[in-house]
């Protein structure tokens, strides 16, 4: 990893201690067996598109980090493969590892505001489907939160019901805003997760809280490839 000098060693001064951007990918592409970034693939005849950066920002700009760069390749891809599905009257889940401005819990936070070089573009994109899903994760926010689920309406888009965006939660460390534009962790033992079923006329989607083994919360999502 170019953010440690060795595996137990932190060395962020010394950034990238050594590493290419492009082996960063190729250790990715051989990890997931494909080529490319953004992938499809079908879970019981329901499609999970996935999408993600191009490239680790800081390598072409000291002032950046990890923003994600996504290409107009990639975004055509998504455009068109969101217009196919829509066609075929079905609902979509994207996933995404960073989350969208102004969506689920602790992107109005200054620390993830930003995550996304073309936001706009993407939530454009997004923005015009009533019956996507987007599953963020990256903030590790509590989805004890009253906002872990949203609709995000996109101005310009002619859908006014907007789209689902839900936060995937953590598995190990939690955060909460401590009130000051940062965060701050949430105590005890922490591992949360999400269960998603479709049905014909509907999605639910259900909180997990695995150390304790119960329920936190769920939603339920009519679908407009039904109405």
């Amino acid at each position: 990893m170019p953010k440690y000098a060795d595996p137990r060693t932190l060395a962020l001064e010394t950034w990238p201690n050594g590493t290419t951007e492009d082996s960063l990918f190729r250790s990715f592409f051989r990890f997931a067996g494909r080529s490319a970034v953004h992938a499809e693939t079908t879970f019981g005849g329901i499609p999970v598109l996935t999408i993600g950066t191009e490239r680790y920002m800081h390598y072409h700009d000291p002032k950046l980090w990890d923003e994600v760069w996504l290409s107009e390749a990639q975004l055509r891809w998504l455009e068109e493969r969101l217009r196919y599905w829509a066609r075929r009257r079905k609902p979509v889940m994207v996933i995404a590892h960073h989350p969208l401005p102004d969506t689920v819990s602790g992107t109005r936070n200054k620390l993830y505001r930003t995550d996304y070089l073309q936001a706009d573009a993407l939530l454009g994109i997004l923005g015009r489907h009533r019956d996507v899903f987007l599953f963020t994760g990256h903030t590790h926010w509590d989805l004890n939160l009253s906002d872990w689920y949203v609709r995000r309406v996109v101005p310009g888009t002619a859908n006014l019901e907007g789209f689902s965006v839900i936060n995937t939660g953590a598995v190990q460390t939690g955060f909460a805003d401590n009130g000051q534009g940062g965060e701050t962790t949430v105590p005890g033992r922490f591992n949360q997760g999400l269960q998603v079923e479709v049905f014909r006329d509907r999605v639910v989607v259900k909180a997990r809280d695995f150390t304790a083994g119960t329920w936190l919360k769920q939603v339920t999502v009519p679908l407009f490839t039904t109405a």
